[in-house]
């Protein structure tokens, strides 16, 4: 009987050693200096408007960037955090930002923006290692 009433602490174990795995090797991917590949607004291409952006993420936690057209949407430095219990979502100065994708070599970000300082939307920011 003793046996079994370990079973359920042993799997809790496993899963929250997954789950900080996750975390270090999305922290790990995320922390590079990236270079913006494209940039759209609503499907539409505005790539040439932030022409040499780049954004470089720290495992410390803070980032910073290169030719932001929009400081409102990318500052040039600041503090982000992983969403709680998603290493997919981050926090970046208090808004959130979905990754789509991150691996070794590409990160995609999807975002909405609304405000009357900057083009409103649906942004999605493809970056290249």
């Amino acid at each position: 009987m003793l046996q079994m009433k370990k079973l359920p602490l042993i799997l809790l174990i496993s899963l929250v050693s997954c789950n900080d795995d996750d975390f270090t090797s999305d922290l790990v991917l995320l922390a590079k200096n990236w270079q913006l590949s494209t940039v759209t607004v609503d499907s539409n291409d505005i790539t040439s408007d932030w022409a040499g952006f780049t954004l470089n993420f720290t495992t410390s936690f803070d980032y910073s960037t290169t030719n932001s057209a929009y400081t409102e949407i990318w500052p040039v430095s600041g503090s982000w955090e992983f969403s709680t219990g998603s290493t997919r979502t981050i926090i970046l100065n208090g808004s959130l930002r979905q990754i789509e994708v991150l691996d070794n070599n590409n990160l995609v970000l999807r975002f909405n923006v609304v405000s009357t300082n900057v083009p409103q939307g649906q942004y999605v920011f493809t970056m290249i290692n």
